[in-house]
Parts: C-alpha cells; sequence; structure tokens
C-alpha cells in the first residue's frame, strides 16, 4: 500500500516529440498516449476555443474548425508555442490527471526530429517552459536511445548526464 501511495508522490512521465505525433508514457504504471500531435480550434466565435487534440478531434473537425500542428516547422521542432503548450497540458491531464494525494510529475522530454546540429538555448528553453506550464514539478531534456518503461531508473538516468537541467 505504501508502495502505491509513493508511485503516486514520484510520477514519472516520458514524452517523445516528432512533427506529427507525440507518445507519452507514465513510467511508473506503463501507461501510453500515443497520438497525433495536433490541435483542434473552434474559431466560430469570436475568441478561438480549443476542440480537442489528436486523431479524434481531427475526425471530428468542422468546417469552422482549424487544425493545427505546433511542431511542424521546416527548421525546428517547435512552432507555435503558445499551441505546444497547450497540447503539452491537454497530454499530461490525459495520461495522468489530477487528484488527491497526486503531485506534479518529473517529465523527460525526447525531441525525436529536427536535432541536427544539437538543440539551440532558446528550443531547449521553450522545451523547458513548456513542461513546467503543463504542471511538471521538473524536467529533463533527454536526447539519446529510447527510453523503456522496463528498464527506466531515473537515478541512474541523472548520474549518466549531469548537466540534465541545462540539456
Amino acid at each position: 500500500m505504501l508502495k502505491h501511495l509513493l508511485s503516486h508522490l514520484n510520477t514519472t512521465l516520458y514524452l517523445q516529440i516528432w512533427p506529427d505525433k507525440i507518445v507519452l508514457r507514465n513510467l511508473t504504471n506503463n501507461a501510453v498516449l500515443e497520438d497525433e500531435a495536433v490541435l483542434v480550434v473552434d474559431n466560430s466565435q469570436a475568441k478561438a476555443r480549443i476542440v480537442g487534440f489528436g486523431h479524434a478531434a481531427r475526425q471530428k473537425a468542422a468546417a469552422h474548425h482549424t487544425v493545427i500542428s505546433p511542431f511542424s516547422h521546416p527548421r525546428t521542432l517547435l512552432s507555435n508555442f503558445s499551441h505546444a503548450e497547450t497540447l503539452f497540458k491537454l497530454a499530461v491531464q490525459a495520461i495522468y490527471p489530477k487528484g488527491f494525494l497526486k503531485s506534479p510529475p518529473f517529465l523527460i522530454i525526447h525531441p525525436m526530429a529536427n536535432t541536427e546540429g544539437g538543440l539551440t538555448q532558446i528550443e531547449r528553453r521553450c522545451l523547458r517552459e513548456l513542461t513546467l506550464c503543463a504542471g511538471a514539478k521538473d524536467m529533463m531534456l533527454y536526447q539519446g536511445e529510447v527510453l523503456s518503461a522496463e528498464r527506466f531508473d531515473l537515478a541512474e538516468l541523472k548520474r549518466a548526464h549531469p548537466n540534465w537541467r541545462d540539456d
């Protein structure tokens, strides 16, 4: 019982980002969200309203809806900060809903495309801000082999990447 309670207090989420999709995995319980990296926006009112995200929202999109991909840019992974922030929030809420005794998760961000030559300081800062705005208590920007829940050890990962806060 204590182990179950502690797992809710120390949840690690692992987010892989491509221009066209995201994969968010809860490394504590291995729950996975894999979906298109799109937001659907309703433009029929004076103020635009987010209808949803991912494939299901795209399928239900109406004529007055706009489909936006916040990670679709020819040179960088991030093309629109505010839409990426909304997508991060919705994805985190989908796989790790807020609840009693749930602390904010630790989020590992793994950019999977448009990283040739490394990420700029601006890109690293934007990804950090996005994760904190999405409700994470802290984050690690990770570039390397794909992580798996079966052989995941956050302490070991931090030891292997001593500058994980500055990555």
